[in-house]
């Protein structure tokens, strides 16, 4: 049993779909503290001039991700779908894509908090894309009680999980022998960044999901394998 986890972040780009793809359960860390430096209410979209950051206003101030609250109102849903429909209409699936895009975006004033906006984006592309075979849970279901590894082993203890996929970049902090001792084998992602035709543009790697879809449509990438 195959377990990810990930915080819900906005609009992500493909290596975190790629986690979704090797996983069986895939676990949403949605009451873990907000982040500046974390892609939580902001991605890159590729325009004519170049990567630009596509950003969702919020409330901020120090509180888990189910708890912070949109600041975004409808001019800003109608401003960002503008800025997308002047940048992508001329992307090969365009027409099909915008329209969902268009729907996700006009839900931002109204969602709960910024984890639920992120998670309504997050598995309607993930259903889209076929994933919906996967199991998706709530971390704040799951009444954690430990901190960084410990809290991984005890969530894979909750789920039954007996191999957990995470980040390459979290290589330095993980002690190993912590998930073998607790029959955990410990897996780092061998996503690599997608190349795909950009609508005329310079190709530039790791944009938001959007930019994947508008060019590619709903289809996973050719190529990726399950562990």
């Amino acid at each position: 049993m195959i377990l990810a986890s990930h915080q819900p972040d906005f609009f992500p780009y493909m290596g975190y779909f790629y986690k979704i793809f090797q996983s069986d359960i895939f676990v949403f860390s949605d009451n873990v503290q907000y982040s500046k430096t974390g892609r939580h209410n902001y991605n890159e979209i590729l325009t004519y001039n170049g990567p630009r950051r596509l950003t969702l206003p919020i409330h901020y101030h120090v509180a888990n991700l189910n708890e912070i609250q949109i600041a975004a109102d409808e001019k800003w849903v109608e401003k960002t779908q503008k800025m997308l429909w002047l940048e992508y209409k001329k992307a090969e699936h365009f027409h099909e894509v915008f329209p969902a895009i268009e729907g996700l975006i006009s839900k931002a004033p109204t969602s709960k908090s910024l984890a639920d906006f992120n998670l309504r984006c997050i598995l309607f592309m993930a259903e889209r894309f076929g994933l919906d075979s996967r199991t998706f849970i709530l971390s704040s279901d799951l009444e954690l009680k430990e901190r960084k590894d410990a809290r991984i082993i005890e969530m894979c203890g909750c789920l039954g999980a007996d191999v957990y996929v995470s980040g390459d970049g979290a290589k330095d902090y993980h002690i190993e022998a912590e998930y073998l001792k607790n029959g955990i084998r410990l897996r780092y992602s061998d996503y690599q960044p997608v190349i795909y035709p950009q609508a005329g543009k310079p190709t530039t790697l790791n944009m938001s999901v959007i930019d994947y879809v508008m060019n590619c449509g709903f289809n996973l990438p050719r190529g990726w394998k399950r562990w």
